[in-house]
């Protein structure tokens, strides 16, 4: 993800490998902290190459949230050959800059940069999209993202 000019730079994609052992999933999704999520339409898209040979990979253009209480949030997760889920989610802020950098793995959610304020809008897209979680741990990391 880079951020030029007020935009953030990323990659949606659902693919995966000829088997089915292996996929990539990665999307944006806006969230406002009264518990609304809805998936963030790009301002411009071109299509790429996808990870894997079944599905598809676009990258998009996205402007910041125009409003304070709202995030734009990164989700990307890979599925591994015996079906384990890692991923990785980024949350910017309303001026486009990364304010939270989450690891998931092993159904567990461990911060590793940014600001814990962030972490509500974290909670609400897992909940959205019923993605389980048994632990979440945003006491780690540390702050700055430099």
């Amino acid at each position: 993800m880079s951020r030029d000019t007020g935009k953030i730079i990323g990659v949606i994609e659902k693919s995966q490998s000829k088997t089915g052992k292996h996929a990539s999933y990665s999307n944006f999704f806006i969230v406002s902290k009264r518990g609304e999520v809805k998936q963030a339409s790009p301002i411009k898209k071109k299509q790429i190459k996808p990870t894997y040979v079944k599905g598809s990979a676009e990258e998009a253009y996205f402007s910041p949230p125009i409003t304070e209480d709202a995030v734009l949030v990164h989700i990307k997760f890979i599925k591994g050959l015996r079906g384990k889920v890692k991923g990785k989610i980024i949350v910017y802020d309303s001026h486009g800059l990364p304010a939270l950098i989450v690891n998931y793995s092993k159904l567990k959610i461990r911060r590793s940069k940014g600001k814990k304020e962030f972490s509500w809008a974290v909670k609400l897209l897992l909940d959205h999209l019923k993605i389980p979680v048994k632990r979440y741990n945003f006491d780690t990391g540390t702050e700055d993202l430099g």
